[in-house]
């Protein structure tokens, strides 16, 4: 056995150089992951951002989901920062196509271990609802699948469930409120139909809002979130 195999590496050919090796080495990387408490937390609700955002932004948009409520919102942000180019401002994503498996692995790996942290850090918290946003909601659908927790709810606007998800994988089977504005330009309508059969076939139930608006969180979107939380992760 090769001393590649014995550490579990893996060897390939590069596309663009193809008499290049490409070895996959494992490191150990930091997330950043945000959290705000409330005095009596009942309830966590873990946000996931889009695209070139950070998750000072997830934070926003949680904000008004959980206001007047006793429950916990934390973000955990892309392991993959860059510079915007308009304005060299850091920004996040997810992952490319480079690579993508491997990034995926190492992106449920990390999410699990912060819902666990997060969890751990709030012992009072007995219902979990897991939210996404554009990008951040295939990650949203794989944390609710895989991390090992209960997940009573979960959030998904403008995004649609990713594909190794939509035959099985499930370890728990959240209510699912998915959001689409009727000026939606990434998140089509064909987009949406096969979201709802995939989910039904895995037996998740699931929500449609739809709201005036485009790819954002229109006060009409917020306001149907919140009264869906409110229901779901009552005591």
């Amino acid at each position: 056995m090769s001393r590649s195999a014995d550490s579990g590496d893996s060897i390939r050919r590069s596309a663009l150089a193809p008499e290049a090796q490409i070895i996959q080495v494992p490191t150990t990387v930091h997330g950043r992951v945000l959290l705000e408490t409330s005095a009596e937390t009942t309830a966590l609700l873990v946000g996931f951002h889009g695209y070139a955002q950070l998750g000072e932004d997830a934070l926003a948009y949680l904000r008004p989901l959980a206001e007047g409520k006793p429950w916990a919102i934390a973000a955990p942000q892309a392991l993959h920062p860059f510079y915007r180019p308009k304005d060299q401002s850091v920004v996040a994503g997810w992952m490319t196509r480079l690579d993508r498996e491997i990034a995926l692995e190492d992106n449920v790996a990390y999410t699990t271990r912060a819902v666990a942290e997060l969890l751990a850090r709030l012992p009072a918290a007995k219902k979990l609802a897991i939210v996404g946003f554009s990008q951040g909601v295939a990650m949203a659908y794989r944390t609710a699948a895989r991390c090992g927790q209960k997940v009573d709810a979960m959030v998904a606007l403008a995004g649609d469930v990713p594909p190794e998800l939509r035959n099985g994988g499930w370890d728990t089977r959240p209510a699912v409120l998915i959001g689409r504005g009727d000026g939606e330009q990434w998140y089509s309508e064909e987009k949406l139909a096969d979201d709802l059969a995939a989910l039904a076939a895995l037996e998740i139930e699931a929500e449609v809002c739809r709201f005036p608006g485009g790819h954002e969180w229109a006060p009409a979107f917020v306001e149907r979130a919140r009264e869906f939380l409110a229901a779901q992760l009552a005591a």
